[in-house]
């Protein structure tokens, strides 16, 4: 059972009645509301429970059953990191960086980076 714009006041006791052939039968259900969280992102855009949102072309984000939203980056396979950037670093809008790793170097005993 489907009902369409469905809120918190349609939940409860139903009851169904058929008739074929003369013969009549009634059933009483229950019917609980599920109404999906609304979760808020940081450049003000809503987006429902179980969708996906994407804020830009590198980041995507979904909302959790609470309305708490989390962003992951998405990869850029188009960029590829060799040796000697084989570090891979993504900025505050999900830019795929190429970095170099840190290395040690020791003079005088003493390693540093």
């Amino acid at each position: 059972l489907n009902i369409e714009n469905a809120g918190a006041t349609d939940r409860g006791k139903y009851s169904c009645e058929a008739t074929k052939d003369g013969v009549t039968a009634s059933v009483d259900f229950n019917v609980n509301v599920h109404i999906p969280a609304i979760c808020t992102h940081a450049d003000g855009t809503k987006f429902k429970q179980g969708k996906i949102y994407n804020p830009n072309k590198n980041t995507q984000c979904s909302c959790d059953v609470r309305g708490r939203h989390s962003c992951s980056c998405l990869d850029d396979p188009n960029i590829q990191c060799t040796f000697p950037t084989g570090g891979v670093w993504y900025d505050e809008q999900c830019n795929k960086l190429c970095v170099s790793k840190p290395g040690t170097c020791y003079s005088s005993n003493d390693p540093h980076y």
